[in-house]
């Protein structure tokens, strides 16, 4: 079984760095008081948990979950209860990753809080030990500069760095950092970790695995890439294949265009209104649209999605997605509105107490190689064009939201819930702390 892990040529080494409960560790940074107490962090509107403190983990609480669920034990435990403040975390992230850019030549960013690192050609200085040393003087250093606690996974393939990242976490006594270089190594713990804690198994392949007596992680690398294939398709055999130490992708520390855009929000009272769901929609494109023209993408499909709450047992689940093509690629605002108002009108049904709503806006193209519409008129497209240029760099200098289309303008306040956020500490002079 297990002698089916390569080695590994080390043609490349990945090194993993994950920020510890890292919307949690960001409030940390500018209220000590929350150093060592069970916190937990809210989405918008302060209606479900997206990030806990090992604290709050240890008490139970669940993640991805209604805070109303977890109400008695946060109260019986003093539990501090934060709304999500995305600006403050993500400039925390932003100086993390400048950090992280002093020690590697490329500098992959996953997401607001995990990063790729080429580390290849490190171990020549001292073998694998060397490695090791790093990642901790790493780990030290983006601590001290920024206050954020990190983990580091070593490994020659993203999988491997990633699974490495996780025993990081877990074990203690390994000061923060792992390597899976060494074949020994990964032996020591494959045997005992699920198929879940592996980056591309998500919980219905772990669960269609488990099925089958695969349960572990060593189990899952033994067995024939037919089988691997036939139950989890070909992004399985990578998994793999990755797990035995084949690496199948390269870095790419360039900027990485997004596949799908999604912007969505709950509401903090339902609406049954079809005028005000169709504003809030409106709102949603020209932020979605904003940042299709940031990354100079054109959008073929946009998808329009309303929800009634799942947690109301007195109403009838709706929730209704539909996609529509547009008759040609575009990022001009107005055109996307157009046509998620079409969406919307064959999905409403009138009365209903809609709690959530968004779009998503996918299969993209290229602006400079896409081919322009024959029946397209050239100078509403230049003139369009212009209009979303000045918009954006108005929204970019003075603030997002500052120049909005009329018809995202909304009788309903679009500010979300956030009765427990925290200040704008690095981005606002008016929220700066104060040392008395």
């Amino acid at each position: 079984m297990t002698d089916k892990i390569k080695k590994g040529s080390c043609e490349h080494i990945f090194g993993l760095v994950d920020c510890n409960n890292f919307f949690a560790s960001c409030e940390r940074l500018f209220e000590p008081s929350l150093h060592g107490k069970a916190v937990v962090v809210l989405s918008n509107n302060d209606g479900v948990i997206v990030a806990r403190s090992n604290e709050a983990k240890a008490l139970g609480i669940g993640m991805a979950e209604p805070l109303f669920k977890w109400r008695k034990v946060i109260e019986k435990n003093k539990v501090a209860v934060l709304s999500s403040n995305y600006s403050l975390y993500g400039d925390i992230s932003g100086r993390v990753f400048s950090v992280l850019s002093q020690f590697s030549p490329a500098v992959e960013v996953y997401s607001i809080d995990e990063a790729f690192l080429d580390l290849t050609g490190m171990e020549l200085v001292g073998g694998d030990h060397s490695l090791i040393k790093y990642g901790r003087y790493i780990r030290q250093t983006v601590d001290r500069w920024t206050g954020i606690p990190v983990s580091i996974g070593i490994a020659p393939t993203r999988t491997l760095a990633k699974l490495a990242n996780h025993v990081a976490k877990k074990d203690e006594s390994r000061g923060g950092v792992v390597s899976f270089l060494d074949r020994s190594e990964i032996e020591k713990y494959i045997g005992s970790l699920q198929v879940l804690a592996v980056w591309g198994i998500g919980p219905a392949s772990a669960e269609k695995l488990n099925r089958k007596g695969i349960s572990t992680v060593a189990r899952f690398i033994g067995l024939p890439e037919t089988t691997v294939e036939s139950m989890m398709g070909i992004v399985g055999v990578k998994v793999q294949r990755e797990l035995r130490g084949i690496s199948c992708g390269e870095m790419h520390s360039d900027f990485v265009i997004r596949k799908t855009i999604t912007c969505s929000r709950s509401f903090v009272e339902p609406i049954d209104s079809y005028e005000e769901i169709r504003r809030r929609l409106t709102s949603y494109v020209s932020t979605a649209a904003s940042k299709l023209r940031a990354q100079s993408s054109l959008v073929g499909i946009i998808t329009v999605h309303i929800s009634t709450s799942p947690f109301d047992k007195q109403q009838r689940l709706y929730s209704k997605s539909l996609p529509i093509r547009l008759p040609s690629p575009s990022d001009d605002t107005v055109v996307l509105i157009r046509q998620m108002e079409v969406g919307l009108k064959k999905i409403f049904i009138p009365q209903l107490p809609y709690k959530k709503a968004g779009i998503v806006l996918s299969e993209f193209s290229n602006q400079s190689e896409c081919q322009a519409d024959l029946f397209d008129s050239n100078k509403s497209s230049e003139k369009s064009g212009r209009l979303m240029k000045v918009i954006d760099s108005l929204n970019d200098r003075i603030g997002s939201g500052t120049m909005q289309l009329a018809a995202s303008l909304t009788s309903r306040r679009l500010i979300p819930e956030i009765s427990h956020r925290s200040g704008s500490y690095t981005t606002r002079w008016s929220e700066l702390k104060r040392i008395r």
